[in-house]
Order: structure tokens, then sequence, then C-alpha cells
């Protein structure tokens, strides 16, 4: 079974043999280790196609942490929204950013179920625009991100690319 400071290790292996490092960042959550990854080279505006660099992404992490068949640990898979509306011909499928966010999640859940991973560990989370980038675990579960902090959150083109993100947290246990 590796230990959180081991995946942590292995994720910084495979950011740095890809080169992402500038839009990919290894966290720690007080659930466990968390890798979160810009939303640019995950999937296209409003959609929830993986993109091939995302693909590469999840290989990499099959193959290296979670096909362990010992390890039951949860995974859990979040897709985190900006606070921009939904595209009015995009509503009929997604009539939100709750719906768009839980869709990408799902997305890559059942992707990483067809590389071999073990359904009963993976978890799909859609946090639509309720968990800005910069907020902590703390903020969001204390209730401190009201619509006010996530408007300053999503106030520039750079801090809106930050929040389109998808995140894999690795649990403790």
């Amino acid at each position: 079974l590796q230990t959180q400071s081991e995946v942590r290790a292995e994720f910084a292996e495979i950011i740095q043999e890809l080169g992402i490092e500038k839009s990919t960042n290894i966290i720690s959550d007080p659930r466990g280790v968390a890798i979160e990854m810009d939303g640019d080279i995950c999937f296209g505006s409003g959609s929830t196609n993986i993109k091939t660099m995302l693909e590469t992404i999840l290989d990499e992490a099959a193959n290296k942490i979670l096909t362990n068949e010992e390890d039951y640990r949860m995974v859990i898979i979040e897709g985190h929204t900006d606070s921009d509306k939904i595209p009015k011909k995009l509503q009929k499928i997604y009539p939100t950013n709750w719906e768009l966010s839980a869709a990408r999640a799902s997305s890559v859940v059942n992707y990483l179920i067809s590389q071999g991973v073990n359904s009963g560990r993976l978890q799909a989370s859609g946090y639509a625009d309720r968990w800005p980038a910069e907020a902590s675990w703390f903020d969001v579960r204390s209730g401190k991100i009201t619509d006010q902090t996530i408007g300053e959150y999503n106030l520039s083109e750079q801090q809106k690319q930050k929040n389109r993100r998808i995140k894999i947290v690795f649990t403790n246990n």
C-alpha cells in the first residue's frame, strides 16, 4: 500500500514527465493528497469529452497508483467550474454549472473504470462554482463561501481559468 507521501511523489513524477507543472498542482487536503488540473488541459468549453492530456495523466495514474488490488481507499473525482452562466445553446444538456461539473467528474470516473480501476473506490462529485480554487476545504465546509466571495474569486479571466478544474483526491482511508 502506498503512503500518502508516495502517492504525492508518484504524481510529482507524472507531472514532471509530462511537463505540465504550470497547469497542475499537488495539494494537501484534510481528506488526503489531491492533484488539481486546470480545466483547459482537461475539457473543451462546455464539453465533457476528455482531452488527450487528461487521458495521458489518467492512464499514468491508473498504471502507477490506482490499480493496486489491495488498496481500498476512496478516490474522489471533483469537477469544478467558474461562475459564468452556461451558454444558452448548452442549457438543455447542462442547465447549470452543477450539471456540467458533475458530468465532467463522471466522465473521469468512467474513463478510470475503463482503465481497470475498481469502480467501488471511485466517487464523482460536482461542485459547480461553489469551491473556487483559492478557497480552502475549511472555507467551503464552514459556510464561508458566499455568492459575494464566489464573485470575488471569478473577477479575472485568470481566476476563472483556475476555477475550471478537475481535482482527484486520494483519501487517507
